[in-house]
């Protein structure tokens, strides 16, 4: 259990004293004033949650042993929990889903794993939720609620509580359980006890103060400005619990605090797509490396670390072609901006599927990947390349695609061009364009005369000229 004031305020003094550092000094390192260290040191007030992670990380030990007594038998387990840590035994796993408190009731919704063969019974008592004063918060009650149950029955303490709990977990089975007790009294924050099995008793999660006193602290970007240096970790563990990453993002950028390996390891962060706009400023060079290893496409700053070899490069952007590709969909302009040239990672089967996103969602051809183009990709990208300006479809006689298909692209995308266009497109053709395609861009124009079609003449060999005039003199006799 709880150790009192007056021990924890001892092991607060030993652990300065290790440390050489005054009241004074250990005050300014936790942003408070020294008579509260002093305070805490004389046994006359208990430190809240928030000062006790702060405590813990700055003395580098356990909050465990800094709040429970010792016991030489249980030296190894941990014993508190913070609220985004799973409590995982061989029966039964506990987590914290959501918690809040609002009008004098605190409501916790946890998540209970029945990881045995058996039903495992769930009393709604088993849950106690002490301040840290040691006072207990009482379990909410429900009305209108008639017992039946005899003094000597022990299930009749579960009844009129307002908990909603199963009270038998099937095997194998996950519930979700929602618990209500009175408001905290105090500003320490609370310890949830949640005693389901046999050798649960001293076990606990952590809960802040900082978050159980609001619905949701940081529900505007605009509060972020607000938050005092003490009480950063603590929002820091909240983002991370509610997995609100965009403003966890805002938050470490306003505070100059930056992701490294140790900070994605500790607070389990996990990353979606859109998040890599936060990111490109805050990920070390250690945690993209660590992210690219273990296979996560965190952002596109890893594609240019000499620090990652190429291997891990290639192998984990071609994982992530779908993440990738989401990218383009939502910030196009940012994510092509980071391929405008070839890297040394990039094999063909890369340069061919950014050769596509440029297509798809940049309404480009890039020049670095005119020569990958080939025949499989023709049919996917057919819809795309007649977005092109058909002038630049010729620099598609410089891939390795059909040049037959590229003439028929170029056909079909020259449908309502004015005649001094399609002069322009076959003088730039040269030699790549058959007469039987010159024959074909010429159809595409409506001459309203037989004299006019002389204009053909110079871009056509004798026998297709004469063979084009005499069909059109046919057709119009």
């Amino acid at each position: 259990m709880l150790i009192d004031a007056n021990k924890l305020g001892l092991k607060i003094k030993t652990l300065r004293d290790e440390l050489k550092l005054t009241q004074k000094e250990l005050a300014e390192k936790l942003n408070l004033s020294f008579q509260a260290i002093s305070k805490w040191e004389n046994g006359d007030s208990y430190p809240d949650i928030s000062q006790l992670v702060a405590l813990a990380e700055l003395f580098n030990v356990s909050i465990d042993s800094l709040i429970l007594a010792s016991d030489s038998s249980r030296s190894s387990v941990k014993s508190v929990y913070a609220f985004y840590e799973t409590i995982d035994l061989p029966s039964i796993a506990l987590s914290i889903l959501n918690f809040n408190a609002y009008n004098g009731e605190t409501r916790i919704e946890m998540s209970i794993v029945n990881k045995t063969k058996h039903n495992l019974p769930c009393r709604k008592n088993s849950f106690v939720l002490l301040g840290m004063n040691h006072d207990t918060l009482h379990p909410k009650r429900q009305y209108n609620v008639v017992y039946n149950q005899s003094k000597d029955d022990d299930d009749s303490f579960d009844v009129g509580l307002k908990h909603e709990i199963t009270p038998i977990i099937p095997p194998n089975t996950s519930i979700i359980a929602v618990l209500y007790f009175d408001a905290p009294h105090d500003d320490g924050g609370c310890l949830l006890y949640p005693n389901v099995v046999s050798g649960m008793d001293s076990l606990s999660f952590a809960l802040p103060h900082l978050i159980i006193n609001g619905i949701d602290p940081l529900n505007r970007t605009d509060m972020i400005d607000k938050i005092t240096p003490k009480n950063i970790p603590l929002y820091i563990e909240y983002l991370t619990f509610k997995k609100e990453n965009a403003l966890l993002m805002l938050l470490l950028s306003k505070q100059n605090i930056m992701i490294d390996q140790q900070f994605i390891e500790k607070h389990r962060l996990q990353f979606q797509p859109e998040d890599g706009w936060y990111m490109d400023k805050l990920l070390t060079p250690d945690a993209i490396e660590f992210l690219v290893k273990n296979e996560v496409f965190p952002n596109f700053t890893f594609l240019f670390l000499p620090s990652v070899n190429d291997d891990y490069k290639r192998k984990v952007f071609k994982l992530h072609y779908n993440d990738f590709e989401s990218r383009c969909i939502d910030h196009r302009e940012r994510s092509l901006t980071y391929v405008q040239e070839t890297l040394p990672f990039m094999d063909l089967d890369i340069q061919q599927f950014l050769t596509k996103m440029w297509l798809k969602y940049g309404n480009k051809l890039i020049s670095w990947g005119i020569h990958c183009f080939d025949d499989s990709m023709f049919a996917e990208m057919k819809e795309y390349l007649l977005r092109l300006d058909i002038s630049k479809l010729t620099d598609l006689y410089n891939s390795s695609l059909n040049p037959r298909r590229i003439s028929e692209l170029i056909v079909e995308k020259a449908n309502g061009l004015p005649l001094n266009q399609i002069v322009n497109l076959i003088s730039r053709f040269g030699n790549n364009i058959s007469n039987e395609f010159r024959v074909e861009l010429f159809h595409k124009h409506h001459f309203e005369t037989i004299e006019s079609m002389s204009i053909m003449k110079p871009y056509l060999d004798r026998p297709s000229y004469e063979t084009y005039i005499a069909e059109e003199i046919s057709k119009r006799m």
